[in-house]
């Protein structure tokens, strides 16, 4: 979490799939998807979450599953 209008930097060291949001803007869809390494052992985990925060959205329902889509 940071503090609105200011930059985080996070370290991702563990191989597998990510997925971040903007908490203000949740609701939007405002989210990304961070893939570390070629490991990607973690993805239908990654899915199975996805499908439930997913419904929170108001708009652009299908954007998270459209970048998780993209990977392998």
């Amino acid at each position: 979490n940071g503090a609105i209008n200011e930059n985080i930097s996070v370290t991702l060291d563990v191989e597998g799939v990510y997925v971040y949001n903007c908490t203000p803007h949740a609701m939007m869809a405002m989210v990304g998807v961070i893939q570390v390494g070629e490991d990607s052992s973690n993805l239908q985990s990654v899915k199975n979450s996805a499908a439930q925060f997913k419904n929170t959205f108001v708009m652009n329902q299908t954007r998270l599953d459209d970048y998780l889509s993209q990977l392998k």
